[in-house]
């Protein structure tokens, strides 16, 4: 890199001292400054093209590094404007990863605790209870539990078979009431309608449409079950307080929970301190990681990088309009090169008699000059600014980007390191290696992973701070520093227990029979729903009264009593339909749900209450003798599980906070990403296109050395007038010695002659022939010939056309005899 910028310092100094030269050379009629020759050689038509096309693809290549500059600066700007917001933004981030981490730490080690300790403590205040349902279980004694229940449900039971007696009552009454009224309208209706049969249609009509023999009450109330006798034998058993009977082996059977509790109650207090001293550990523990990742330093960053936004908005405008500049000046060079070729190539020769045009090969040869000489003007600048940029981009790209991206690679991991020991040691503590956490972020891994926590017990993340770290291994042998199974096998000791209970006395066993022979379940359901749903009467009286009436209104004036007759039985109708029809239809509608609840009752999880009376009976016998012979062994084993699954509920706990902690908290993948984020935003988008800019700017500069060459070449190609003439001329004018081109001096003898009018002896003319000198001893040509040589009015005679003093007239050479060929 140093020696490509001292290259580039050379050529900054050599390239204008070179045009200094050039220009001191054209002066003294040098390089291209003295008038050329007007006609062309023989290959000069090859090497004007072959020199412009050269020239044309090096001005292509220049103008694709130029526009490459003009698109770089603006990508410059772009990443310099947006630089500040990128950072802070990756900076919002990191610390966003920090306070989730905290917050995932805290929420393990202390909430998910706190919710472990509740559910521990839950289960020691409830000891008894516990042990108490689960021997119960074992011993079926929960069918005392289930007996109990049954006979609880006694009393709404026989309300619900009471009030379903009362809606029976109420359904004859009723629908004997209504069956009779029915039967009076029926026998009425029929003898009038028989009477007006003969005489009116309408008549005829009512008979044809409503069989006035169906005229009746459809259901048989009748037949409604009697519950008489299942109501008197529930009321003696409620009598007898059958309830109570039972329930007093159910609360014996309960107290025993109690008795249970108070013997283990002296080792639960000792048992809860042990939790919460442990939940005080990791209490701490989540402090320490909190502090651990309480790092100030990027609020202090991100407060450094909001400094540098005035300063960017301010000189910012600065560094892009310099660099317009910059690529404007190497513009200016790019154009007086494109119009020189142009003009060049595409313009006509100079030196027309009739007029030049603007555009002709002679102004393409002083654009080309004209751009040598802007490239000697601004090479100076160009080369040093381009060397400076070089010099800044390369090291910054070298020494900050390929770090950033290559953190793999051994040598800058050296390098890191010895950064870090000594500039960086206040910031991070020397227990981290950036290039390792880099790593582990990259790969997502969890911040235990990552710190490598595993190996260390302390941490030292500043100057003077030092955090302890939590180990891991502290959780699974928790028993052994808190000494839990001591106090866990204390609570064993104290759960002697003698479980001597009674679950059923002999008088509620002899209730419960009765209760089982009560005839319940036998009740016929089906009739209450099924009646329920049956239409009360098979004719609707609403609607045979509406017909009465409208026959009523058709008969005739003659008929006035039949008529009086016909509407006294619709309103019978109509009476009977609202207070006895509706009236039946809601206590069926009663009766239909009190039997619903009456079936409910007399099951019980979906067997008849007979059946399960029978069972229940027969498991409360056998757990009752299962405690009194095996009750104090068997309160032993559940204790011993319930004390496992007590142990087992914190290594759970345990568990699970090792794999988080291990696997799943702090994982560093959102610092990879800042991470990235901010390379990008630095190197990608300003530092990158900054090395395209003077990678542009370097490449047009350097291609301008040779356009120097190639420009003064065809300038001096494009200023010559006439073509080749051919080869004949050729060989005559190579013969001719520079002695051609000298005149005579006083003073100095034979000197270069630089007239204009030497040029016009000795070029031939742009008609193709070569004109004749006018002399005396030469005759002049006919008419069909080429014209005489005339030599031109405005340029003196030289010495050679005129006598020498005391001698004889000096001999003019004739042109060279000119062919034009076939």
């Amino acid at each position: 890199m140093l020696l490509v910028g001292l290259i580039g310092l050379l050529l900054a100094i050599v390239i204008p001292v070179g045009g200094f030269f050039f220009c001191c050379c054209r002066c003294a009629g040098r390089c291209g400054g003295s008038r050329v020759e007007v006609m062309e050689k023989k290959r000069d038509s090859c090497r004007r093209i072959s020199c412009g096309i050269v020239m044309f693809s090096i001005v292509v290549v220049m103008m694709f590094g130029l526009v490459c500059a003009f698109v770089t600066n603006e990508y410059i700007e772009q990443g310099v404007q947006a630089l500040p917001d990128n950072l802070k933004w990756s900076i919002d981030d990191v610390q966003l990863y920090f306070n989730n981490t905290k917050s995932e730490v805290n929420n393990l080690l202390k909430n998910n605790f706190k919710q472990l300790q509740e559910k521990l403590e839950e289960s020691l205040d409830r000891s008894g209870d516990i042990v108490k349902i689960r021997l119960g279980e074992v011993s079926q004694a929960v069918a005392v539990d289930n007996l109990t229940e049954i006979v609880s449900r006694l009393g709404q039971l026989r309300n619900d078979i009471n009030e379903a007696m009362e809606n029976t009552k109420k359904l004859q009454q009723d629908g004997n009431q209504l069956q009779l009224g029915l039967a009076g309208v029926r026998k009425d209706l029929m003898g009038l309608l028989n009477e007006c049969n003969s005489e009116l249609e309408a008549c005829q009509e009512i008979l044809k449409l409503y069989d006035l023999s169906h005229l009746v009450v459809e259901p048989n109330f009748s037949e409604l079950p009697n519950l008489t006798d299942i109501m008197q034998k529930l009321s003696d058993l409620l009598n007898e307080d059958i309830e109570s009977e039972v329930r007093k082996g159910k609360d014996t059977f309960d107290r025993l929970s109690y008795t249970i509790q108070d013997a283990v109650s002296n080792a639960i207090p000792e048992i809860k301190q042990k939790i919460r001293n442990f939940g005080i550990e990791l209490g701490a523990a989540a402090d320490n990681t909190s502090q651990m990742l309480h790092v100030p330093e990027l609020r202090q960053a991100k407060e450094v990088v909001s400094g540098f936004q005035p300063y960017i908005e301010k000189y910012s405008v600065y560094r892009r309009y310099g660099s317009m500049a910059l690529c404007c000046g190497m513009l200016a060079i790019v154009l007086c090169f494109t119009f020189g070729l142009v003009c060049g190539s595409c313009g006509s020769r100079p030196g027309n008699i009739y007029g030049d045009s603007s555009c002709n090969k002679g102004v393409g040869a002083r654009l080309l000059i004209m751009g040598v000489i802007v490239v000697f003007l601004l090479s100076f600048f160009l080369l040093l600014t381009t060397t400076a940029l070089f010099l800044v981009g390369g090291t910054t790209q070298r020494t900050i980007c390929d770090v950033i991206k290559n953190t793999s690679d051994p040598q800058v991991k050296e390098a890191i390191l010895l950064v870090q020991k000594h500039r960086l040691i206040k910031m991070i503590g020397e227990d981290f290696q950036i290039t390792e956490i880099l790593r582990q972020c990259h790969n997502n891994k969890s911040l235990y992973q990552t710190l490598e926590l595993e190996k260390r017990s302390q941490l030292h993340i500043g100057p003077n701070v030092v955090v302890s770290v939590f180990n891991l291994s502290k959780l699974t042998n928790y028993q052994e520093r808190y000494k839990v199974d001591e106090k866990l096998s204390e609570f064993l000791n104290q759960l002697n227990v003698n479980p001597n209970v009674t679950l059923l006395t002999m008088e509620g066993k002899e209730l419960l029979k009765q209760l089982r022979d009560t005839p319940v379940s036998s009740i016929n359901f089906t009739v209450y729903f099924v009646m329920a749903e049956e239409q009360l009467t098979s004719i609707n009286l609403l609607e045979l009264a509406a017909k009465l009436n409208n026959t009523a209104e058709i008969l005739p004036s003659s008929q006035l009593e039949l008529a009086a007759k016909l509407r006294n039985s619709a309103l019978q109708l109509e009476s009977y339909h609202l207070r006895l029809v509706i009236s039946i239809r809601s206590s069926l509608n009663k009766l239909k749900n009190v039997a619903e609840h009456i079936q409910k009752a007399s099951e019980f999880h979906g067997k008849k209450l007979k059946d399960v009376i029978i069972e229940l009976l027969e498991k409360a016998q056998w757990a009752q003798k299962f405690i009194q012979t095996k009750g104090k062994e068997e309160l032993k084993k559940l204790g011993k599980e319930f004390v496992s699954e007590f142990t087992e509920l914190i290594d759970q706990y345990a568990a699970h906070v090792k794999q988080q902690v291990t696997e799943e908290i702090g994982r560093c993948g959102p610092v990879s990403q800042a991470y990235n984020a901010s390379y990008v935003a630095a190197c990608n988008k300003v530092i990158l296109p900054f090395n395209g800019f003077w990678a542009s700017l370097g490449w047009c500069s350097l291609l301008c050395i040779p356009c120097i060459f190639i420009a003064v070449t065809l300038s001096v190609l494009y200023r010559r007038i006439d073509p080749y003439p051919g080869p004949l001329v050729d060989s005559v004018s190579q013969k001719r010695t520079w002695k051609d081109r000298q005149t005579y001096d006083n003073r100095n003898g034979y000197v270069y002659d630089y007239s204009p009018g030497f040029r016009d002896r000795v070029s031939p003319p742009r008609s193709g022939y070569m004109p004749a000198p006018q002399v005396d001893n030469v005759q002049p040509p006919t008419s069909a010939g080429p014209p005489p040589y005339a030599a031109p009015q405005d340029v003196p005679p030289s010495m050679g056309s005129q006598p020498l003093p005391n001698g004889p007239s000096e001999y003019t050479r004739p042109p060279p005899y000119f062919f034009p060929g076939p």
